[in-house]
């Protein structure tokens, strides 16, 4: 080839400002320090060199530079070695995308990948001894040799193992990643044989830069793995680090620092004076270790992830974490102290995964026993409540909706009338296979998180729809108990709503009596107030419920308009074992009927309690002793048996739940014990 001969360089010259362009933007946008970011930057690096050189031999070719043959002779080398090293890195590339790089390690890759690379090096550095790849006459005349072929075959075969392995491990990449991936192929080949077959046109970098200015816009540039305020590494970088770290065995320590009450400092300082704050803390976080990687994968959650150290180090660190919050922070918006609770997790030894790390770091937050703990080390740490209270959390969630929420009677008996008068509504509630899932532990998560609202009017009107479709009235039925919970009790438009569904089913509101407990009545006494005003405007009974438990205040009974108050079962045991408990139960009784209140002695199991309560004259009883909640199907036939014993007439009510829906001779109470599972629940408290 004559060395005089004008190459055409815009195409390089196209190549090294699209390079230039990728490499600044991938370096002013904070990266993960993964294999597949650092194995982007160095094919973006090695193409970009391949270019200028490629540039400077063609300038050299076509005697711009009037340089030595052995300056030629090292600048083409040079170039062979840079645009080599492009197909291999980027069959390495495919590798990071599909998250296995460290199977490079394994003998078969090796062989596919590693082999072919040291066969064009070779090649490329025995040839200035035999002109294997091209030769420099003593002209400074470029000639191409028989060798050239050999490494342009295994440039292809690299480039075609690359799409061999994004495509064997497609389990592991996403259909972009095969998309661009082709098209990186499709683009680098078609420049290669254009270069091939025109020599003098230097096209193959240009596709190549193009493909990689594809990546970094489509793949690349789609990761926002950095917090915009504090300019720390989000929970998203945290997530993808962590599961590197925790697939090659490395060892390291995970510090929390949570950040108490951030609503109340958003509340009182605005987002811009937290916005400070945060980036302050972040500022010192990032001061505490060299080594360490700071991320905030909450807005009020920062972590540390420090390599493998000891006992002492990180026992420094957190004395230095918590020396420093003892002092106030200050700057131009806000001058105060903060509080913030620690959490240590030793990996892989107690946390072998990342979802443990998260799962342990919130029940450090969020578990109230862990509340005073200022600095808790993770094994000190029940993660397994954690994960229950999440599971039910979500069953709660659903249950409306998948039908698994279900209202069961517990009988009332009246001790004047001698029979079943009433009976309290308790909830229920199954998981997907069917158990019962415990009141004591899905109420409270159901209050916590609102959920209780539409459980409890669900409950409210599923009894209104079981009183108005099967007359209980007419069977002798006064009253049904509905529980209120605390939220219901703070709601400014329960009343509103209970008299809504009311009237949709026109029924008498005397039929229906509301509990209230003695929590609710100590957390919102004058909005309580008002709604069980408004309540006994509107012909609903109230009563206290569990009284004598907790929060026990004769206040209640003489200030709110209750007409019932229910003894909490504890006073009824106590009374039946001991004298002073059963003179305090006496006391009681008489004070209620005094108040001009009538009384339920709750928890009644035995003959005997019902002996002493009906002679201390208490109004109602209720318990194990009549029965355990049943399903609305059971209780209507324990009534309409009833019913039928004091000679109820058979026209007085409608046969809603008739007798042939159950097995021939089996009676109401035979299906009161079949209901093992049910009877082992506890009653809501």
């Amino acid at each position: 080839m004559n060395s005089t001969l004008a190459y055409n360089i815009f195409f390089d010259i196209a190549a090294i400002l699209n390079l230039i362009i990728v490499l600044f933007a991938y370096l002013i946008h904070k990266k993960l320090p993964e294999p597949k970011n650092k194995m982007f930057m160095h094919l973006c690096v090695m193409t970009l060199v391949s270019a200028v050189v490629d540039t400077v031999s063609a300038l050299e070719l076509s005697g711009v530079f009037n340089a030595p043959v052995y300056g030629v002779w090292i600048i083409n080398l040079l170039y062979y070695f840079c645009v080599c090293g492009i197909p291999f890195l980027f069959s390495v590339y495919t590798l990071t995308l599909a998250e296995e790089y460290d199977r490079l390690q394994e003998k078969k890759l090796k062989l596919l990948i590693l082999i072919p690379a040291i066969i064009e090096f070779v090649s490329i550095l025995i040839t200035p001894f035999n002109g294997f790849v091209f030769e420099i006459s003593a002209s400074g005349e470029y000639i191409r040799r028989s060798g050239i072929f050999l490494l342009y075959g295994i440039m292809l075969y690299q480039i075609l193992i690359g799409l061999f392995l994004i495509f064997y491990f497609e389990s592991k990449t996403t259909v972009q990643s095969k998309i661009y991936i082709c098209s990186f192929v499709t683009l680098t080949l078609l420049g290669v044989v254009i270069q091939f077959l025109y020599p003098t046109l230097l096209i193959q970098h240009f596709t190549v830069s193009l493909s990689l200015l594809l990546f970094y816009t489509s793949l690349q540039i789609n990761e926002i793995v950095v917090d915009s305020v504090t300019g720390l590494l989000n929970y998203k970088a945290f997530n993808v680090l962590t599961h590197v770290a925790f697939k090659r065995k490395e060892s390291f320590t995970a510090i929390s620092v949570h950040v108490e009450d951030i609503q109340f400092l958003n509340t009182t300082f605005g987002i811009d004076g937290v916005n400070v704050l945060l980036a302050q803390i972040s500022e010192f976080l990032q001061t505490l270790d060299k080594k360490a990687k700071v991320f905030q994968i909450e807005l009020d959650t920062f972590l540390l992830e420090i390599p493998e150290s000891s006992s002492d180090t990180i026992h420094e660190l957190t004395g230095r974490i918590s020396a420093r919050f003892t002092e106030a922070w200050k700057n131009a918006i806000i001058e105060m102290k903060i509080s913030v609770r620690q959490c240590v997790i030793r990996c892989p030894e107690d946390a072998e995964n990342t979802e443990t790390i998260i799962d342990t770091i919130n029940s450090a937050i969020s578990d109230n026993r862990y509340k005073s703990e200022k600095i808790l080390y993770s094994e000190k740490i029940d993660v397994s409540t954690k994960k229950r209270y999440t599971y039910i959390e979500q069953l709660v969630k659903t249950a409306i909706q998948e039908h698994r929420i279900q209202v069961m009677y517990q009988p009332l008996f009246s001790t004047a009338e001698q029979k079943i008068v009433g009976a309290e509504a308790l909830v229920r509630m199954t998981d997907h296979e069917g158990n019962f899932i415990s009141p004591d532990e899905f109420v409270p998560i159901a209050e916590q998180d609102g959920f209780i609202l539409r459980i409890g009017l669900y409950v409210y009107e599923e009894v209104c729809r079981f009183l108005a479709t099967s007359h209980l009235k007419n069977l002798g039925i006064h009253m049904i108990d509905v529980n209120l919970s605390v939220a219901q009790c703070m709601q400014t438009r329960i009343c509103e709503e209970f008299e809504e569904i009311l009237k949709s089913y026109n029924l008498d509101p005397s039929l229906i009596n509301l509990e209230i407990t003695e929590t609710a009545a100590a957390h919102t006494p004058e909005l309580l107030y008002k709604n069980m005003d408004n309540f006994n405007r509107l012909g609903f009974a109230c009563s206290l419920d569990d009284y004598g438990t907790g929060y026990a205040n004769l206040s209640y009974m003489l200030h709110m308009p209750f007409s019932m108050i229910k003894i909490d079962k504890e006073i009824i045991w106590s009374a039946m074992k001991d004298v002073k408990a059963y003179v305090m139960l006496v006391g009681i009784i008489d004070m209620i009927h005094k108040l001009n209140m009538r009384t339920v002695a709750e928890g009644i199991e035995t003959k005997e309690m019902v002996e002493k309560l009906t002679e201390l004259k208490c109004d109602y009883l209720q318990g194990y002793y009549y029965s355990k909640a049943v399903p609305e199907e059971v209780f209507y036939q324990m009534i309409k048996k009833q019913a039928d014993e004091m000679g109820v007439p058979d026209t007085s009510y409608s046969d809603v739940f008739p007798r042939e829906l159950y097995p021939e001779n089996q009676s109401p109470d035979g299906l009161v014990e079949d209901l093992e599972e049910v009877d082992d629940l506890e009653e809501i408290e």
